[in-house]
């Protein structure tokens, strides 16, 4: 059996705003439940939002990843450091922090993934394979959700090594394949890494670990050096 899901944006152009309205979730909820029975309903379609809501009861909003750059961000404030938010998409970067919003969209031009629906703000257009900086001229690199996009991940970690300063750090946040299938989620996604993959190619490629942990339920955030 092949089944398709049909997005909530498509699904309005297609339909009108009845698609996935909460009359709309109901009509299909019961149908599923009329077919399947409840008990089967409740095991399959709602365990795995019933698991997420009751961690949401002590979820911790400053956890999210926004949040989690941010946190690591802030030491640099009014301090002069140089820093650059690869694959910025529409996000731009604080005021407060002399950090450059880096995408290869120009500006107002969508993109894959996430930048399906948004048009890119960057204050520089570029590619993070072959970043328009000088040799050990920046003190940080913030890097969410772009490294699984990069086809050449090698190259890319000895790129980013060329411009950082030798006491320079690298933030980055990618999906966590032990929770969630990577490569189908995004078909943009060129690899896929987990919590032991990751570090051992950091490793690999002459970075030095300095924290790593899984965020929320589907990220995993690290911290690293230049060895």
């Amino acid at each position: 059996m092949y089944l398709h899901h049909l997005g909530q944006q498509t699904g309005r152009r297609l339909f009108g705003d009845d698609w996935d309205s909460l009359d709309h979730q109901e009509a299909t909820n019961n149908a599923l439940i009329r077919k399947h029975g409840l008990k089967a309903w409740n095991e399959t379609f709602q365990a795995k939002w019933r698991h997420l809501k009751e961690d949401l009861k002590t979820y911790d909003h400053g956890s999210s990843d926004d949040v989690w750059i941010d946190k690591h961000l802030e030491k640099y404030k009014g301090n002069g450091a140089v820093g650059v938010n690869l694959g910025c998409g529409n996000q731009k970067t604080k005021e407060d922090l002399k950090c450059f919003g880096l995408d290869q969209n120009t500006p107002g031009k969508t993109g894959v993934g996430g930048m399906r629906f948004s048009g890119a703000q960057p204050d520089v257009v570029g590619k993070a394979e072959q970043l328009p900086y000088q040799d050990h001229s920046v003190d940080y690199i913030a890097a969410k959700h772009l490294f699984e996009h990069v086809v050449d991940p090698v190259s890319v970690l000895d790129e980013w090594k060329r411009v950082l300063k030798p006491d320079g750090r690298l933030y980055m946040i990618v999906p966590n394949h032990n929770e969630m299938p990577t490569m189908l989620v995004d078909c943009s996604h060129t690899h896929c890494y987990t919590e032991d993959s990751l570090p051992r190619l950091l490793k690999t490629a002459g970075w030095s670990v300095k924290s790593l942990e899984s965020g929320n339920w589907q990220s995993i955030r690290l911290v690293a050096t230049k060895v």
